[in-house]
């Protein structure tokens, strides 16, 4: 669990995934650490909730592996350069 911003007492946060299992795993995990604050699993995750013909807005930026896999690229090449100068 990584840090939220101020959960207020009651505030309710519902949390999602593709198909529901890891939202579910992250709503305990998130209920266990912050218990002021009311979690729930969006079920059936991103995928149900499109099947239902309901709107789905993304970002504008890179899905998250092409992101994890510039960050590591960037890295390797990084520490290949420093290796090349040390």
């Amino acid at each position: 669990v990584g840090q939220c911003p101020r959960l207020q007492p009651g505030q309710k946060v519902v949390v999602h995934c593709q198909l529901g299992k890891r939202g579910e795993q992250g709503c305990a995990q998130l209920q266990a650490a912050y218990p002021q604050a009311q979690f729930y699993n969006l079920v059936g995750g991103l995928s149900a909730w499109q099947d239902a013909g309901l709107p789905v807005v993304r970002g504008t930026g890179l899905p998250l592996p092409q992101q994890v896999q510039l960050a590591v690229g960037g890295l390797v090449l990084g520490l290949t350069v420093l290796g090349l100068w040390g």
